[in-house]
């Protein structure tokens, strides 16, 4: 005769502690979108990086002998032509003139970081945009506010994963930047450069990840507001098209480009800030009103116009009736 031990008390999944953030960046995982999203990114790193590559060479002293030889033809055509008599009436440049070194440096890491942090910040939005749309335009937020009912703390916790997601792609994206990258300078190129490269190169790395989680949540925000990842789409491309082009025309000498979005994005992407040219001196003098955005103020700016798109979309989603 068998015997069957019983075991009495709540089931163990009954017991188990919520982890909500952990559902939270689950969820986000398995949405094809964001899959999709993320493979392209890493897809377009990867086929840049590739371009790179094909179009540096090591050959140094070999570029530098083309660039003798084209001189040299160029000298010895400007010699037989009989309206070449005066030697400024002919162009006859130097071998340095020609040279283009073919190897990719150190330095030029910088410029390819700067330009993928701003791919993957576009990129952060659309997954931004995606984590918030999807379930709001689907009403799936009705179900999953059933499990959580007080909205602002789930909508902490979205924020959460949204930021986190965001700052897991930008270090995929540059993580696979600098490996293909310092790969390409060690067989395709130099480190000689004639200046420290990483100290530069480390702290547009730490920018350019926080512009990312930035970007993210700001679109998360926005999402909020708009209840659908197309209608945030809408407001981006009418933002860029209508304020930043009306801006740019009629207040750029009144100062008023210093509150686009476009030129504070500069400000911390690019090294030792953005200068915003207001007014040029025409008669030479050298007497041009500008405006410096630093690094600090960008980011000020960016993370108020972050935090403002949050707060106003918690507000929205706590009153409205889903």
């Amino acid at each position: 005769m068998s015997t069957q031990t019983l075991v009495s008390g709540p089931p163990a999944a009954a017991t188990g502690r919520a982890r909500p953030l952990a559902s939270e960046l689950r969820r986000l995982a398995h949405r094809r979108l964001v899959v999709l999203l993320v493979l392209l990114g890493v897809l377009a790193v990867v086929a840049a990086m590739v371009a790179v590559f094909a179009t540096h060479s090591a050959d140094a002293s070999g570029a530098r002998a083309e660039a003798q030889r084209q001189a040299q033809e160029i000298a010895a055509a400007n010699a037989t032509d009989a309206s070449c008599t005066d030697p400024d009436a002919c162009y006859a440049p130097t071998a340095d003139d020609l040279f283009e070194d073919p190897r990719f440096t150190a330095g030029s890491l910088v410029d390819v970081a700067m330009v993928v942090g701003g791919g993957a910040a576009l990129l952060a939005v659309l997954v931004g945009g995606t984590a918030m749309g999807a379930d709001l335009a689907s009403r799936a937020m009705v179900t999953l506010l059933s499990w959580e009912p007080r909205r602002l703390r789930f909508l902490a916790t979205r924020y959460t994963a949204v930021a986190l997601a965001s700052l897991a792609i930008g270090v995929l994206l540059q993580a696979i930047t600098l490996g293909l990258g310092a790969l390409t300078v060690q067989l395709r190129g130099t480190w000689d450069v004639g200046r420290r490269v990483w100290p530069p190169l480390l702290w547009l790395e730490l920018r350019t990840l926080l512009l990312v989680v930035l970007a993210g949540l700001a679109a998360a925000g926005l999402t909020t507001l708009v209840r659908h990842t197309g209608g945030l789409l809408g407001v981006l491309f009418g933002y860029t098209v209508l304020v930043e082009t009306i801006v740019n025309i009629v207040g750029t000498e009144r100062g008023w480009t210093r509150w686009l979005v476009s030129q504070n994005l500069a400000a911390v992407l690019l090294p030792g800030g953005n200068t915003i040219y207001v007014r040029y001196d025409e008669t030479g003098a050298g007497h041009d009103v500008t405006i410096h955005l630093s690094h600090l103020q960008g980011f000020a700016y960016l993370a108020a116009l972050t935090a403002a798109a949050l707060l106003v979309g918690s507000l929205v989603l706590r009153r409205r009736d889903l």
